[in-house]
């Protein structure tokens, strides 16, 4: 140093013995005052030195606490920092802390609003969290920002399920298939969707769609059998269901789907063959529940129907399929009373008003008690052969009467009534008796004897004309498809005549669809009087009509629908020199089916055209209330 030194100029020598003594002093301040300034400085001055490779090392070494202070120490200077969020989230994650890893995220896309990809980890990290909602708002925007990524789409339409948004999940996978026709796993969520979201015509579609490319998909061809019956088509259900037994076997699914098709086909003892073996091994079974109880009810067994639908509600108390098969059962077991008004009028100038007011209580499921209360009033222009028999235009006929109704088993039931009538200057005792019987699932028949007022026209109750009706109705359903009504009737009147009357009606199952039923068939009609005694209603000796018919039922919701039937055809009677054209048409409108209050508007219209020159017309106007208790 001392050799260094001789070779510098006096100038330098000067600033280096400057530099010297400087040093010196520094040295003795900081050896003096360095531990108080060091304690001193601020608490941060270390962090701020932070950087996020010190961040990166901390979770290398899963100091994942450590790691999350220095990156929240460093958003606090930079928070607009997009990776550093994104790390926060990754690390909570990884802590299991979903919410604040959805937070971290939901950060991030803020600062990112067209980063599509950083929308669709936070709807997943949503989903993580278990916030549907929001995991669908995150999702919406990732597609809106790229809605041709297949992967989007698929997360969308699986979280529109998620949070009940069928139109959303639908819109989904219709935009999966038209960006991939061959997305049979697309096919198969849409046609599943669409049947929950009551779109079943379009969803039985779709399962035939994707069964034909995967006919060994056993459980999908189960599901379309559910759309027939939900349909009503129980007869295509049940075809479905012999193909699935051809290529798998009788498994348990294809047992209870078989039952709940009979159950709902009113084939209970079908039903009940493959129910009741089934449920001494599981009786907790819901499905196999659900179809004993339809079956019960069809089989009429109220009171172990009544038992059986508790059943269902221990296992499933608050789903809709419960509370549906609770309003099907209790509802027509309910005490009811009921007030309805009816208005009939012809081309033959009759005019007949018809009020009444009836009550039903249920003793028990099996057994009710009924009172009725009936008022008419009748009127034809004078001349007509119809008017009051004093030559008025107008009478009145009043009717009241109680009644019971009792099933004794599956097979047979009861019912009777007794009553008083008055008719214009006239009363007398009514009454009426049946047996219902059905000896087999497909068949039943029905005998009857009823006597009262012959309510035809204002002269026939003016004149106080009593009928005696005898009927056998019959019906039989040799399959799921067709039903066969034939119904035999002989009647005896009190002005010394007669009457026979044979019906018979073939219909067909045509169409069931989500929202329509249609059937058609054929009906002949044939009935004659022993003799014509002009006592002011029709009676030829023989009258003769053959008619097409159509059956459409437009089921509006659950518990509102619309009934319309048709027929055309040709009648004859021994004044006619030949056939001639004939129709009707009628509608019913009922509204609360399974509500407690029911409101029923119905109406309809005959032509028959006796000549070419003149027609008969009829037509008929009615409305009722129920309230059920």
């Amino acid at each position: 140093m001392k050799n260094q030194k001789k070779y510098l100029k006096p100038y330098q020598r000067m600033f280096w013995k400057i530099g010297r003594v400087l040093s010196i002093i520094l040295l003795i301040f900081i050896m003096s005052y360095g531990e108080s300034l060091a304690t001193s400085l601020p608490e941060k001055s270390y962090e701020q030195t932070l950087s996020i490779e010190e961040g990166i090392r901390a979770e290398s070494d899963g100091q994942w606490e450590r790691a999350l202070d220095i990156y929240k120490s460093m958003l606090e200077k930079e928070p607009e920092r997009i990776d550093l969020w994104i790390r926060i989230s990754d690390i909570e994650a990884r802590l299991g802390n979903r919410n604040a890893a959805a937070d971290a995220l939901h950060e991030a896309a803020k600062l990112s609003k067209n980063n599509s990809s950083l929308y669709y980890r936070l709807s997943q990290a949503y989903s993580v969290a278990n916030k549907p909602l929001a995991a669908l708002e995150a999702i919406e925007k990732a597609v809106e920002l790229e809605p041709s990524k297949i992967e989007y789409l698929e997360a969308r339409g699986k979280l529109g399920i998620w949070n009940g948004k069928y139109d959303i999940a639908i819109d989904s996978y219709e935009r999966l298939l038209k960006l991939s026709p061959d997305n049979d796993k697309a096919l198969l969520n849409l046609a599943r969707i669409k049947s929950w979201n009551g779109e079943l015509n379009s969803s039985d579609k779709l399962y035939s769609d994707y069964l034909k490319k995967h006919p060994e998909d056993k459980d999908a061809l189960l599901e379309q059998v559910k759309i027939k019956t939900w349909k009503g088509n129980s007869p295509e259900a049940l075809s479905l269901l012999e193909r699935y037994y051809k290529a798998f076997g009788e498994t348990d699914n294809y047992l209870k789907e078989k039952a709940r098709v009979l159950a709902l086909a009113n084939r209970p003892k079908k039903a009940f063959a493959i129910i009741l073996p089934q449920l001494r091994k599981t009786p907790d079974d819901y499905e196999l529940n659900y179809s004993n109880t339809i079956s019960l009810f069809y089989a009429q067994r109220f009171s172990e129907a009544v038992e059986s639908l508790n059943t269902l509600r221990k296992l499933r108390p608050d789903t809709k399929e419960t509370m549906d098969i609770t309003k099907f059962v209790m509802t027509p077991l309910r005490s009811y009373i009921k007030i309805g008004f009816n208005l009939y009028h012809d081309t033959d100038s009759l005019d007949i008003y018809h009020w009444h007011l009836n009550g039903t209580y249920s003793i028990k499921p099996e057994t009710k008690l009924q009172a009725l209360l009936d008022i008419h009033y009748l009127r034809a222009d004078k001349g007509s052969g119809l008017e009051n028999i004093d030559g008025s235009e107008s009478t009145w006929h009043r009717s009241m009467r109680i009644g019971i109704m009792h099933r004794f088993s599956e097979k047979i039931s009861t019912d009777g009534y007794f009553g008083w009538a008055y008719a214009k200057d006239h009363n007398n005792a009514i009454y009426g008796l049946g047996i219902d019987i059905r000896p087999a699932d497909e068949f039943r028949f029905q005998l009857s004897r009823k006597y009262g007022y012959y309510l035809e026209s204002a002269r026939t109750t003016s004149l106080g004309i009593k009928r005696g009706m005898n009927r056998l109705e019959m019906q039989w359903e040799p399959d799921l498809r067709y039903t066969i009504i034939a119904n035999a009737g002989y009647d005896t009147f009190s002005d010394d005549n007669e009457r026979w009357e044979f019906i018979i009606s073939l219909r067909r199952l045509i169409l069931r669809c989500a929202k329509i039923n249609l059937d058609a068939g054929i009906n002949v009609w044939r009935f004659g009087f022993d003799k014509d005694p002009h006592n002011g209603y029709y009676a030829p000796t023989l009258y003769q009509r053959y008619t097409v018919a159509s059956f459409l039922y437009w089921k509006i919701n659950d518990n509102n629908g619309l009934s319309i039937t048709g027929s055309v055809g040709v009648h004859k009677d021994e004044t006619m020199n030949g056939f001639r054209m004939t129709y009707d048409a009628s509608f019913e409108g009922t509204f609360g089916i399974y509500q407690y209050w029911m409101l029923k508007i119905n109406g309809g219209i005959t032509h028959n055209l006796r000549k070419e020159s003149s027609a008969f017309r009829a037509y008929t106007l009615g409305v009722s209330l129920t309230k059920r208790f």
